[in-house]
């Protein structure tokens, strides 16, 4: 069907406006033909956890938290690589989720003694959100380039920042200093680094927490992207 519709040329011929997640995928929109002026970048959403509610102190003892598929472009050997290298006992790293690389990082951590990497397998949506809200920060260390990163938008809805890789979308969703900061892929010196800058500086952490928060209700409610949604409409109808 792909082959075809590029064949037929439906996409440049038959669609008036194409909307991605982030300028990182729209670039790529570009690089195959698509025309800039179809394309409009609108982030995607998730709802708010914190109606009504304040954002929670991060917890005394420091906690990194890893949710999402356990596969090998999400970067977590070389994540476990730095988190050995750091070497601080008493603080935690919690793994949720599932996936086909999920036995041989449970083995990687048992062979060289990681006892502070805690593996939780799949939790509820709500479990997530708990996760997050107990964690300090939440990390990001994928070695390929995402679209966009909804992991990133969930953190800073619970009012927490990310360490990421600084790799496509990621780079655009987390500002260095304010909302996280951004970590080349395979350097693991420099992971080493951000993490124990993160783990020694609760009062950093707060700023950045509070800074999250504030980013989300601005770009990342259901009511902002209806907004945007309806916006994009009236420009393309318009044209």
């Amino acid at each position: 069907m792909i082959t075809y519709n590029r064949w037929r040329g439906t996409w440049l011929n038959d669609v008036t406006a194409f909307i991605t997640p982030s300028q990182f995928a729209a670039n790529k929109f570009i690089e195959v033909g698509i025309p800039e002026d179809r394309l409009f970048v609108k982030p995607n959403i998730t709802p708010d956890p914190l109606t009504n509610q304040k954002i929670t102190s991060t917890p005394e003892q420091p906690t990194f938290l890893f949710f999402g598929r356990l596969s090998a472009e999400k970067g977590l050997i070389n994540l476990f690589i730095a988190w050995e290298k750091l070497a601080q006992p008493t603080w935690k790293l919690n793994i949720i989720g599932d996936g086909e690389q999920r036995e041989e990082l449970e083995k990687f951590v048992q062979d060289r003694n990681l006892h502070n990497i805690h593996f939780q397998g799949y939790q509820t949506k709500d479990k997530i959100i708990d996760a997050i809200k107990q964690s300090t920060i939440v990390v990001v260390p994928s070695q390929w380039h995402e679209t966009f990163g909804r992991v990133v938008i969930e953190a800073f809805a619970c009012g927490r920042g990310v360490i990421a890789s600084n790799l496509g979308a990621l780079a655009e969703l987390v500002t260095e200093g304010e909302t996280g900061f951004l970590v080349e892929a395979h350097n693991l010196n420099a992971w080493v680094d951000t993490l124990r800058l993160c783990g020694n500086n609760p009062s950093l952490m707060a700023k950045i927490d509070y800074k999250c928060r504030q980013i989300y209700l601005e770009r990342y409610t259901p009511e902002v992207n209806y907004e945007q949604t309806i916006d994009i409409y009236k420009k393309v109808m318009e044209s």
